[in-house]
């Protein structure tokens, strides 16, 4: 419950981030007029994305502490397979659905993170007896020592990631988004 509370915290968090990408995309993203109204949208979906994915990491956790590897991997492939086929025909010069390409790959992207943490939930509800959550369950203590320890590996992956993709981030900077 209390891993539950604080990462749908960062996941509001992210997504409000992402609220205000898609009120200010031309300021945030150096974008060209032509291109805003579909990062708008594609930003609100990607925000929810963040919104689902950041609470649900509790679901996997449990999940695999409990050794049901069988079961994620399972529906990680289907929904792999199923996004990778969808972005392809988005992709597709002719694709069926009509209007921006980067809009429909949001929200495959979207979906795909709900669909899986819906899976993982019913598993839950459905398998796994003995899990509970609720306020009796909330421990202030236990959230100090995720935020303390979370701090410390945020701040190592965060500098990871900066020192892996700046290059993208600087070219995506200086030529634009679009």
């Amino acid at each position: 419950t209390s891993s539950l509370f604080f990462l749908t915290l960062v996941g509001l968090a992210g997504f409000l981030v992402m609220g205000v990408v898609a009120a200010f995309p031309d300021r945030v993203l150096n974008l060209h007029a032509t291109h805003i109204d579909g990062i708008r949208v594609a930003a609100l979906l990607l925000g929810l994305n963040l919104l689902v994915q950041f609470p649900a990491q509790v679901f996997v956790s449990f999940l695999m502490g409990m050794q049901r590897h069988y079961f994620l991997n399972a529906l990680r492939i289907v929904l792999a397979i199923t996004q990778a086929v969808l972005t392809w025909l988005a992709f597709d010069t002719h694709h069926p659905w009509g209007g921006p390409s980067l809009i429909w790959l949001a929200l495959f992207t979207a979906g795909s993170t709900f669909l899986e943490s819906l899976g993982e939930l019913i598993w839950l509800k459905l398998r796994e007896t003995h899990t509970a959550v609720g306020r009796r369950h909330f421990s202030l203590e236990t959230m100090k020592e995720l935020n303390t320890f979370g701090l410390k590996s945020m701040t190592l992956m965060f500098a990871s990631r900066i020192q892996n993709e700046s290059i993208p981030i600087v070219i995506g900077w200086v030529l634009n988004a679009g």
